[in-house]
């Protein structure tokens, strides 16, 4: 967990905490692995929540520069650390801003939202490769996948024929939640290889649980020390990705 304290102009400042939200369904399983079953111990809702209660006592406040209006922050969607950078994906502002760990601005897309070519106009999520160097930009418009390297500067272009709302890795393959065009309620994790992003991804999940026009805040889709993880709407399992499939299942029940 990353907690940001971020300075901007007027001397404005956000501690920005990134939590992974546990949904509450019936997925379709598309793979064999084993089943793990934790139990969770729901916080009173009357009952203030203290950081210190959920992290450990070496996290680290990280003032961020704000030089130039490029530099600004409208959402953290996801934190993204490698090389002595930390990426921001501002899925607001549609637009990834790199700062060094000590909080310095380096760079952002910005420069790359446009109508022209390899430029971008929307985008939803993006993943980081640390082995590669690399950063993997997943847009709506076009549906799309953009590779950076960790200065933010264009590398190449991947065209996609799906929607990929929230996207993890586990260092050899890309997991994105997408849903399908007539029905978005409906959603499904693809997988794709880092090696070939523009094979035929394959389908490890998919629910029809969702409710038509409803959404929640929170990441569906997560990575941790070399593994990627899934949460389907109206779950209470939690996915472990590995190799372009699921390997574990983890089973959420409250105490």
């Amino acid at each position: 967990m990353n907690i940001l304290s971020t300075d901007i102009k007027n001397s404005f400042r956000y501690i920005i905490c990134i939590t992974t939200i546990v949904c509450c369904s019936c997925a379709t399983e598309r793979f064999l692995g084993s089943v793990g079953v934790f139990s969770v111990d729901y916080h009173n809702m009357d009952e203030p929540v203290r950081m210190l209660c959920f992290l450990k006592a070496d996290y680290k406040l990280i003032p961020l520069e704000c030089p130039t209006k490029e530099a600004m922050v409208g959402t953290v969607g996801r934190l993204l650390a490698a090389d002595g950078k930390i990426f921001i994906v501002d899925s607001q502002s549609d637009r990834i801003v790199a700062f060094t760990d000590s909080g310095r601005f380096v760079a952002s897309t910005q420069g790359m939202i446009g109508h022209g070519h390899n430029e971008y106009l929307r985008m939803t999520d993006a993943v980081l490769d640390a082995g590669r160097q690399t950063i993997y930009m997943f847009c709506d418009a076009p549906y799309c996948v953009i590779t950076l390297d960790l200065n933010l500067n264009f590398v190449s272009r991947t065209d996609l024929d799906f929607y990929a709302s929230s996207a993890a890795t586990d260092g050899d393959f890309v997991y994105c939640l997408a849903h399908d065009a007539g029905t978005p309620w409906k959603k499904k994790v693809l997988s794709l290889p880092l090696s070939d992003l523009s094979a035929k991804p394959s389908v490890i999940l998919d629910t029809d649980k969702g409710v038509k026009g409803l959404s929640t805040i929170g990441e569906s889709l997560s990575s941790y020390n070399g593994h990627a993880y899934a949460c389907l709407p109206f779950d209470n399992k939690i996915y472990q990705l590995d190799g372009g499939r699921g390997s574990h299942t983890f089973v959420v029940r409250a105490t």
